[in-house]
């Protein structure tokens, strides 16, 4: 199965969507500021689903620990691996996909996939004169560093 066909592609999204958790109480205070501004829950949840990019540069994300990880990245293997395609009728995950799916989930399982305790890859976004940015609802905006080599200089300085 090509990584190109949609269901696989559904897989990847799934399994990277399911790594990541809100740091909930930064979550609520962004909730409570939406609901000042008139927005109902049912609104922000709909915002959060289809607007997450606005959300994640404003409420950090964490890579769950891999006793968490590991079940939410496997139901997603589990629920797509087998389902067929509809062109080929062959299983989206063939042998050597099971393969690399289960060496991703040793990965997990060894800790090398998760955030290293106390280490936080957000900071905030500052405006040209060095102060914090901040959104039109008076929300702080911030950046976040993972899976960029400024995580790893900004370690080699701590």
């Amino acid at each position: 199965m090509s990584l190109r066909a949609p269901r696989c592609a559904w897989a990847c999204r799934g399994a990277g969507a399911s790594s990541f958790a809100w740091h909930e109480t930064k979550l609520e205070a962004v909730r409570a500021v939406l609901r000042e501004d008139g927005l109902s829950d049912d609104d922000i949840d709909a915002k959060l689903y289809y607007d997450v990019a606005w959300f994640r540069t404003r409420v950090e994300r964490i890579v769950l620990p891999p006793s968490a990880l590991y079940w939410r990245v496997r139901a997603v293997y589990e629920l797509y691996g087998n389902m067929k395609d509809k062109k080929t009728d062959a299983p989206l995950f063939g042998e050597a996909a099971w393969r690399k799916a289960k060496n991703v989930l040793k990965e997990i399982l060894a800790g090398h996939c998760s955030d290293p305790p106390g280490m936080s890859f957000y900071r905030h976004k500052l405006t040209k004169r060095g102060e914090i940015a901040y959104d039109h609802l008076g929300i702080a905006l911030l950046e976040c560093s993972r899976g960029t080599n400024d995580a790893e200089v900004r370690s080699l300085r701590s």
